[in-house]
């Protein structure tokens, strides 16, 4: 683990205000039906440089995307946390 994936997955404070952060779970609705998601991934993130595959046209994820929410301000924060082959490093 890397120091700025610890340094938020510790973190309990807003930087902004000093509220309570609490870990929140970004949703994607993949599918839509009936007016609202019905099928749901984990977001990631992928290298600017990285290129879609052929087969499939997804692009290889370099991680997934992690979220806190300050419970006085409101405010979301994204960081990020890497992965190799499904599992953290």
């Amino acid at each position: 683990m890397t120091r700025s994936e610890n340094h938020w997955e510790s973190r309990t404070n807003c930087p902004d205000c000093g509220g309570e952060l609490t870990p929140i779970r970004m949703i994607d609705a993949t599918e839509r039906a009936m007016g609202s998601g019905v099928g749901h991934v984990e977001l990631a993130y992928a290298s600017m440089s990285s290129a879609p595959s052929d087969l499939s046209g997804t692009f290889p994820a370099a991680g997934v995307v992690r979220a806190k929410l300050c419970g006085s301000c409101g405010r979301i924060f994204l960081y990020a946390v890497g992965t190799a082959g499904g599992l953290n490093r």
